[in-house]
């Protein structure tokens, strides 16, 4: 895209910003160049405002840092600025806890009766309402209730006084602070934060409520609030993103005006109108090459390929395949790896042989927790599912092994982060935001999942296969012989699924 060359959709967005005084949110498709207008944006601003843009993550803050030539614009992600007001706040007598829920779970529970043995349930179930009670800033009981609901988590009355309990024990605490803590301890707390003129918000579509407290609060009164969003890639509701939250953020401030970018200039043509079969609003840049959509094989995957996929086990099995038939390929995303490696090390084993008997008796005790909370049917549970995948993964991934201190270094192997040499092999999460000329989508047939049923579910679902299809420039492949690799892989690992 020349810079010289706006489109109408820009040249209306600067306009405004530069003449107007509303606040601004932009629908942006994929592809089409947002970072590029919001420094266009900021540079048309007073040298006298002071600014700031939160990003979504520490990579789009890399980028931003590089390309922003002005000089005092504040550039971070919403965790990093809310972390040094909370240490700030509290004199820098903080430290970082992830698992800070636990402590307080294991001690409501079992002064309310609840044995040892059964606790796993608990700290799954409660660790994730607790995240989201706290990313949506709610406390009464039949809202929880709902919001439980609404993730497939069936809890009563009962619970709610446990989790109640357990969430005024954990902002007692003013030591320790997990990840959802950073920006939920600002609001809770009243923790004074710095204010800006200018404040400009990536990824709107994906922030959660108490993100959205933040972005309020930040804003100078006279100030202006600038976001880029697109609800056609909000993906991340599962993790307590409001699945609403471009929506309302339009609604966040008074005087807000919102603006289309709707020129795709990432894709080629015939991959614009793939994806227009889900997002009418995207638009092919007319000097783009036509690009190609087709199906293929497998055998056709070179180095420098991506292939996408919704779940990660596939992913894995096409990895075995690969380096069997001699392709050099990984698994983006080290934080995968380190929780597979977790649940190695949860077994206590040093074998892989015990180790995987311990996995299984893992399994079959959730499936006896679950039927004794009254689920009917266990095995057709995310819950379960997604345990019997991880499993599933360690299994494969421990062929030819006998030690489990040789299946963690496999597994950091395969697991990386960044540009490796090989194909690269991705959730379809983990490629948001990024690009590739040519990308394979592995077993499409798993989107919607299965365990997809609300409306807001499915959206989301449909979302994923968009912004799949967005991350090609060049060639889009849907993968037609995934079955017959995962028979030749099974054969190979005499691998059984559990």
């Amino acid at each position: 895209m020349n810079n010289l060359n706006y489109s109408k959709y820009q040249k209306d967005i600067y306009q405004e910003v530069e003449n107007g005084s509303s606040n601004v949110v932009i629908s942006a498709v994929a592809g089409s160049g947002k970072t590029t207008t919001l420094i266009e944006c900021l540079n048309r601003l007073p040298l006298s405002n002071t600014s700031i843009f939160v990003a979504f993550n520490n990579g789009i803050v890399d980028e931003l840092r590089s390309r922003v030539k002005r000089d005092g614009v504040n550039i971070t992600t919403m965790h990093s600025f809310c972390w040094k007001a909370l240490m700030t706040h509290y004199k820098y007598k903080c430290d970082l806890k992830p698992n800070k829920s636990m402590p307080f779970i294991k001690r409501v529970c079992m002064a309310d009766g609840i044995k040892e043995k059964k606790l796993n349930y608990y700290f799954f179930t409660y660790s994730k309402i607790l995240d989201l009670m706290r990313q949506n800033y709610i406390e009464e009981t039949d809202e929880v209730i709902e919001l439980a609901e609404k993730h497939s988590f069936l809890i009563d009355e009962e619970d709610c006084k446990r989790l109640d309990k357990i969430l005024r024990g954990m902002n007692n605490d003013t030591r320790n602070f997990d990840f959802t803590d950073m920006i939920y301890r600002v609001i809770k707390d009243d923790v004074s934060v710095s204010k800006f003129d200018s404040v400009f918000v990536d990824e709107s579509q994906d922030l959660s409520k108490i993100q959205q407290m933040i972005i309020k609060r930040i804003k100078t009164r006279r100030g202006r609030m600038i976001a880029v969003g697109d609800p056609n890639q909000a993906i991340y509701g599962f993790a307590g993103a409001d699945v609403d939250s471009y929506m309302n953020l339009k609604h966040l401030h008074s005087k807000t005006i919102e603006l289309p970018l709707s020129v795709n200039y990432r894709c080629g043509k015939r991959i614009v109108f793939e994806a227009q079969l889900i997002n009418d609003q995207i638009e092919a840049y007319s000097e783009n090459d036509d690009g190609e959509v087709r199906t293929g094989f497998i055998e056709d995957i070179k180095e420098g390929d991506w292939v996408l996929c919704r779940n990660v086990k596939p992913l894995i099995i096409l990895n075995m395949y690969l380096l069997a038939n001699n392709v050099k390929s990984f698994v983006r995303g080290a934080d995968i790896g380190l929780n597979l490696i977790s649940m190695v090390n949860k077994t206590a084993t040093a074998n892989i042989k015990s180790m995987k008997v311990k996995l299984k008796g893992n399994l079959n005790g959730e499936r006896r927790r679950l039927v004794n909370l009254g689920v009917k049917n266990p095995d057709n549970t995310d819950r379960i599912d997604m345990l019997k995948n991880k499993i599933d993964i360690i299994n494969i991934l421990s062929n030819g092994l006998t030690y489990t201190k040789d299946l963690k270094d496999r597994i950091k192997a395969i697991f990386k982060d960044g540009d490796n040499v090989g194909v690269c092999l991705s959730t379809i999460h983990k490629s948001k935001g990024l690009e590739n000329e040519t990308v394979h989508i592995l077993c499409p047939e798993l989107i919607p999942s299965k365990f997809a049923v609300q409306d807001w579910e499915l959206k989301q679902e449909e979302n994923l296969r968009y912004v799949a299809i967005t991350r090609a420039k060049s060639k889009l492949i849907y993968l037609n012989d995934y079955d017959t690799a995962t028979e030749e892989v099974k054969e190979i690992l005499k691998f059984e699924e559990l």
